[in-house]
């Protein structure tokens, strides 16, 4: 089994997360849902922390054996970019990746309303968007970027 591979499939089932667990098969969220992703075994310890290594560079290994955990993303072309977070459990290292799509969202797609859609011509102040875990804050906020770039043809920096 490769990451890859999991990866790949995942994403052609459409799930918005992927969790890489001692013990299970490697696990996807569909449409809220969480299952195993077919026709894969289930996860060893050694699997587990071969498949998490197998996304990281040198630099990141080090700095999660210093710390036990990783934020890092990767991305595979033509498919989609991940958020990715590397921890280390009772049982060995585990993994969640959050695909993040290659195509920016039209506002109807995402049902924004137009309500929302105005937040874009705000000549200043400050807009919040908050909310649980997938709930669509990051998915907002590129969505309502895109619109002021269009827009305005505007170029933001981000530190």
């Amino acid at each position: 089994m490769e990451m890859i591979d999991v990866l790949v499939e995942a994403v052609k089932k459409d799930a918005s997360d992927i969790h890489i667990v001692i013990g299970k098969p490697p696990m996807v969220r569909i449409r809220g849902e969480i299952e195993e992703l077919d026709g894969y075994p289930v996860i060893t310890p050694d699997e587990s922390k071969r498949l998490g290594y197998s996304i990281l560079y040198d630099e990141q290994k080090r700095r999660f054996e210093e710390e036990y955990e990783l934020d890092c993303s990767i991305q595979i072309a033509k498919v989609a970019r991940f958020r990715v977070n590397v921890f280390l459990q009772k049982y060995g290292v585990e993994a969640v990746f959050r695909v993040i799509p290659s195509q920016i969202p039209t506002p109807e797609q995402i049902g924004l309303t137009e309500e929302i859609v105005k937040l874009a011509d705000l000549p200043r102040g400050l807009v919040l968007v908050t909310g649980a875990t997938g709930s669509g804050k990051s998915t907002t906020l590129v969505c309502l970027i895109e619109i002021i770039n269009q827009k305005y043809k505007k170029t933001y920096f981000n530190n």
